[in-house]
């Protein structure tokens, strides 16, 4: 991988991973865009060092949840997809001050309390996030500790199902 040291789009997507930190992707510190839909892969780790990672798809593995330092270093980060996995808790996605985009669509999410966890994020696409948890999810409606929606957030017509 040495050779590749200043790539910065790197599609694996549907290759039977089962452990990103066999991959070794730290030593791509240019990487802004990495593809990892449709594998196995049921924890999130190894990719610390990719500081510059921009955007990150994690769609059709079985995620259940993330660990506390899953997403660490990843201070960059503006897109996270983590549609069609296992997900059933939103805790642990802290830390990612840059994220504008988060794809959750397709999960366990069972509780919509849950989204307090991401809440606190800014997103600018929150509307977005409790849609698609809604019409992908069986949530149960409680009060939630945040507001999502302000006069300033985006309306209900701004989601889309960008599949």
């Amino acid at each position: 991988m040495d050779g590749l040291r200043n790539l910065e789009v790197l599609q694996l997507g549907y290759n039977n991973i089962v452990d990103i930190r066999d991959l070794k992707l730290g030593r791509l510190k240019q990487l802004k865009v990495l593809f990892l839909q449709g594998n196995e892969i049921s924890r999130v780790e190894g990719l610390s060092g990719c500081t510059e990672l921009r955007e990150l798809v994690l769609d059709k593995n079985r995620i259940r949840y993330l660990e506390p330092d899953s997403l660490e270093g990843l201070t960059n980060l503006r897109e996270l997809r983590i549609e069609e996995n296992n997900l059933r808790s939103l805790t642990n996605f802290n830390d990612m001050n840059n994220l504008q985009s988060l794809y959750l669509g397709f999960n366990r999410i069972a509780e919509i309390a849950e989204l307090d966890n991401v809440g606190s994020l800014g997103l600018n696409h929150m509307a977005s996030v409790l849609a698609r948890c809604i019409l992908f999810t069986s949530v149960k409606a409680r009060a939630l500790k945040t507001p999502l929606f302000s006069d300033s957030s985006p309306a209900f017509h701004s989601f889309s199902s960008s599949r």
